[in-house]
């Protein structure tokens, strides 16, 4: 009887080890997948901040014209993409608030 019992408990114990195994094996390729996509994200913010200075400046730029023209549309354009700003005539400043 406790031959039967040993055995039992030993291919039970293989088998725990051996779902583990896989499991292991599932996990770590999965992982490797996920470090590939971080890694190209990673890469495209990389690339793409340089650009964040352009951006400013076309803000800056349509805010200014928008200021200039009295353009509503141009304003509610930016105020759709979250740029709001604030002007006062007698200062001649523009005040800018970006909201994202």
């Amino acid at each position: 009887m406790p031959h039967k019992v040993q055995s039992l408990l030993l291919n039970t114990m293989a088998a725990a080890v051996l779902a583990g195994v896989i499991v292991n094996i599932f996990v770590a390729q999965k992982n490797r997948e996920l470090a590939l996509e971080n890694g190209k994200q990673q890469q495209f913010v990389q690339s793409t901040a340089p650009l964040d200075a352009l951006n400013k400046e076309i803000v800056k730029a349509m805010v200014e014209l928008s200021i200039k023209n009295q353009d509503e549309q141009l304003r509610a354009l930016l105020s759709a993409n979250g740029i709001t700003f604030n002007f006062t005539p007698a200062a001649g400043a523009v005040e800018n608030k970006v909201k994202k």
